[in-house]
């Protein structure tokens, strides 16, 4: 199976699963669904065919934005690609940090490229980055594992040892975005 929703796509049999993910986990009460977007105000990196979709699509985008965000789309992402292997074109860029926080990330917490979506009726991830979505779990190496970019910092990302939940069953939506259904 692969999944669609992304310019990046996946076959299950290509990737592995770091063992990480079902040992550990959440404490009781956390989960991914507490989350608060704090991840959002780093940015993300986006392969270059995700880059272009967006930029495509700046029009509708724009129409989203609040007065937080740069509705300049010279504004938006970092300068040049960078090589990166975990991307199918081998390259990536990153989008903006503006207000302290990624440019499509609204003063609600809300991403506007999703928002852009899901009001004008189609499917909620069309345009978000891959890692974006996939986040608290990323693709390195064709390996799936757990992103401690914030671990520690806050509940929704805070991988522990013993736990009642793995990671794995608590990130079923990310896993089955990445592997498919």
């Amino acid at each position: 199976t692969t999944n669609n929703m992304s310019s990046i796509s996946y076959r299950a049999d290509e990737l592995t699963i770091d063992p990480f993910l079902n040992e550990h986990g959440y404490k009781e009460g956390c989960s991914p669904f507490q989350c608060n977007g704090t991840c959002c105000s780093f940015g993300v990196y986006c392969d270059v065919e995700e880059h272009k979709k967006i930029l495509a699509n700046a029009d509708r985008i724009k129409n989203y934005l609040d007065e937080t965000q740069p509705h300049d789309v010279a504004m938006w992402f970092e300068k040049e690609y960078v090589d990166d292997a975990d991307f199918p074109s081998g390259k990536c860029i990153g989008t903006e940090v503006y207000n302290n926080k990624c440019v499509f990330l609204n003063k609600e917490g809300k991403c506007s490229l999703q928002l852009a979506d899901i009001s004008e009726g189609k499917f909620q991830w069309d345009l978000k980055p891959f890692y974006c979505i996939a986040f608290p779990l990323a693709v390195i190496n064709k390996r799936i594992e757990w992103d401690d970019m914030i671990d520690g910092q806050l509940p929704c990302c805070t991988a522990h040892k013993h736990f009642s939940t793995t990671i794995a069953d608590s990130c079923k939506l990310e896993m089955d975005f990445i592997l498919g259904k």
